[in-house]
């Protein structure tokens, strides 16, 4: 019984040291802020090669070129 015991608690203390443990946790903020940056550029990337998007942009341009060229 009292190895027993004593195996549970190196288990649990094992355990609760790996719990504590935040080595890798750097590692995986990156990735999913990766993960995150890639959605969000796919996203970008289909929103301003739309029509809709490009005719915007053209005509702020054009209202900026009108603006300074009279």
């Amino acid at each position: 019984m009292r190895k027993a015991l004593t195996k549970f608690s190196s288990a649990a203390s094992t355990v609760a040291t790996h719990a504590r443990d935040d080595r890798g946790l750097t590692t995986v903020e990156y990735g999913v802020c990766t993960v995150a940056a890639a959605g969000l550029s796919g996203i970008l990337i289909k929103l301003l090669t739309s029509d809709a998007a490009k005719d915007l942009i053209w005509s702020v341009i054009q209202s900026a070129i009108s603006m300074f060229a009279g």
